[in-house]
């Protein structure tokens, strides 16, 4: 059954977009609006920008943002309606299939002892409120979130982008304090907190240009991305986060327990 649209209009601020890469801009625009879905949680239905407010935000001119407005329609991700004007229509995120998969380790990669996997920290800052995030943290719409965003190295070589938010209210001066050598799992349990269980989500994506330069890849290689949101014993919210990773440098392994796992069913 088709979904009724909604007033509501997304609001999209200025966006980067990389004129020199040989993927096509309007492409570049496509992706990064899919992405801002898978993030933003916006509702079936929701309007998207003017041209004129997607081109400003965009840098681009009218003619490009209607290719790439016009690829998003042929993927029926969004559809035009007479004196409405473009809506989401429907997700880009396939079916979920649900899997045991335990937390990522961020010391050491279990198939190589000998590498060295660390991280570095980008940004530690307090941010606005974000609604769907803090309905994943379940805070109210007006709290405000800690947002760290730390780039994952293995010997050297980045394999991953993170990016947490968190409640600021369990973790006190943590601005002033910074991370402790850069882990959350470490920097948590200076606080008393550890996570005591973890729910996961994995989905291909496709990167920003931003993120391609960070993770130093071109725009053919492939691209995971894990949803977390992990939870103290009492059940209450720890940390929500985005974690980006290279398809060429990380595989996962999940065990499934046949009685549970519907592939035997």
């Amino acid at each position: 059954m088709a979904q009724e649209h909604t007033k509501e209009r997304i609001t999209i601020r200025k966006r980067e977009i990389d004129t020199a890469s040989p993927v096509p801009i309007y492409h570049q625009i496509a992706n990064d609006i899919k992405l801002l879905f898978s993030i933003e949680r916006w509702a079936i239905g929701s309007r998207i920008p003017s041209e004129q407010a997607l081109s400003e935000a965009y840098g681009v001119s009218r003619v490009t943002l209607r290719q790439a407005l016009s690829e998003l329609e042929k993927e029926g991700f969004i559809k035009k309606i007479n004196g409405v004007g473009s809506v989401l229509s429907a997700s880009p995120t396939p079916v979920a299939q649900t899997l045991n998969l335990p937390g990522i380790s961020e010391s050491r990669d279990p198939d190589n002892p000998r590498s060295n996997f660390n991280a570095k920290v980008l940004n530690l800052q307090m941010i606005g409120p974000s609604k769907p995030i803090n309905e994943y943290l379940g805070l109210n719409d007006r709290q405000s979130l800690i947002y760290v965003r730390r780039l994952f190295l293995r010997d050297e070589k980045p394999v991953a982008i993170n990016m947490s938010w968190l409640n600021p209210q369990m973790i006190p001066g943590i601005l002033e304090k910074g991370m402790v050598d850069n882990s959350m799992t470490k920097t948590l349990r200076s606080y008393g907190l550890r996570a005591h269980s973890i729910s996961n989500t994995i989905e291909p994506i496709h990167c920003t240009q931003a993120e391609l330069k960070l993770l130093e890849i071109g725009y053919n290689v492939p691209i995971l991305m894990v949803s977390s949101l992990s939870y103290i014993e009492s059940e209450e919210p720890l940390e929500f986060s985005k974690t980006i990773w290279r398809g060429d440098r990380i595989k996962f392994k999940v065990n499934v327990n046949r009685e549970d796992s519907p592939l035997t069913k």
